[in-house]
């Protein structure tokens, strides 16, 4: 569970967050050869080997930098800077009360 809102459908990858600050685990397994874990883009999450055992511990994340803010960052930019460039309305100069 996200510890705040601003950790919930984060935009870019989490720090590693010390044992203390991960807390009390939710979910404790053991993974056989080929099993494949999912977890919701946000939830904090840590893996360890067993003593005998070799691992390889891979996140992958697909909707990082996929989301609609993303989208309107790139294009509401781009749309400005055309309807400044194409529409005299736009360039025109404020009336000197606007902020009244």
């Amino acid at each position: 569970k996200p510890r705040s809102r601003q950790e919930m459908l984060p935009r870019v990858s989490s720090k590693n967050f010390s044992q203390s600050e991960i807390g009390e685990s939710i979910l404790d397994v053991v993974l056989e050869p080929g099993d494949l874990l999912y977890f919701p883009r946000g939830t904090i999450h840590q893996a360890n080997a067993l003593s005998d055992t070799h691992s390889l511990h891979i996140t992958l994340s697909t909707s990082q930098k996929n989301t609609w803010a993303d989208l309107l960052e790139n294009t509401v930019p781009v749309a400005l800077q055309t309807a400044i460039e194409e529409d005299e309305d736009f360039r025109q100069s404020l009336p000197l009360d606007y902020m009244d």
